[in-house]
């Protein structure tokens, strides 16, 4: 079965957990309850999630804001995490906007309003986390060639050298040049927008290249 988003919900009140995992689960989400903040903890170490919904306050006097806490040290490949709180303040509301808290939901949620943007933010997520896995592997390929050319400015002075190198140039060589010359434009394209298939193609250029070279 195909689920629309795998769901990590901590809350230590069993009856709104209820009602909100039964919520989540018509809308096609495959959700994981976890009641006590170790164990959402651990969750998050040994699995992968689309999306992070706690509760501010447990009754060990702990908060929500651990698991946030967590996610900012865990990178591109953090879930967003929406907290819900059914004592609202100015402080703690304050507290989720310094942290990695994409919503601070008061409880009881109006779902229906808050679901576009639960769905837009893991979208948004999503493409994240699939571009920076491109531009590992892409980073990866062009070390192959022999130095760091994950770099605009590296990509410039290697696309210089093989202009200027001496006698007339082979097909690995103008390969070899075309395809750091679209390197440095998808990677410098890829700071401001998302372009995971110009990524993709570029991969399979520069894998291309290497048979190439590896050839001649």
């Amino acid at each position: 079965m195909t689920f629309l988003m795998k769901v990590l919900f901590a809350d230590d009140d069993a009856g709104f957990a209820e009602g909100m995992l039964n919520w989540l689960r018509t809308r096609g989400c495959e959700v994981c309850w976890a009641a006590e903040l170790d164990e959402a903890k651990a969750k998050l170490v040994g699995e992968r999630w689309d999306v992070v919904l706690a509760d501010l306050h447990f009754p060990d006097g702990r908060m929500g804001f651990e698991l946030a806490d967590q996610l900012a040290n865990a990178g591109e490949e953090a879930p967003p995490m929406f907290i819900f709180t059914g004592k609202p303040d100015l402080e703690t509301a304050m507290q989720a906007v310094r942290l990695p808290v994409r919503g601070y939901i008061p409880k009881p949620p109006d779902m229906e309003r808050w679901w576009a943007t639960i769905l837009a933010t893991v979208s948004t997520s999503r493409r994240g986390r699939e571009v920076a896995r491109e531009l590992g592997e892409l980073r990866e390929l062009l070390a192959m060639f022999g130095r760091d050319l994950s770099a605009p400015v590296a990509l410039r002075d290697a696309m210089a050298a093989v202009a200027k190198g001496p006698g007339p140039k082979d097909q690995g060589a103008h390969l070899f040049e075309h395809t750091l010359r679209d390197a440095l434009r998808v990677l410098e394209s890829t700071r401001r927008h998302f372009k995971s298939r110009e990524l993709g193609q570029l991969r399979e250029r520069l894998e291309l290249v290497l048979k190439v070279l590896k050839a001649s």
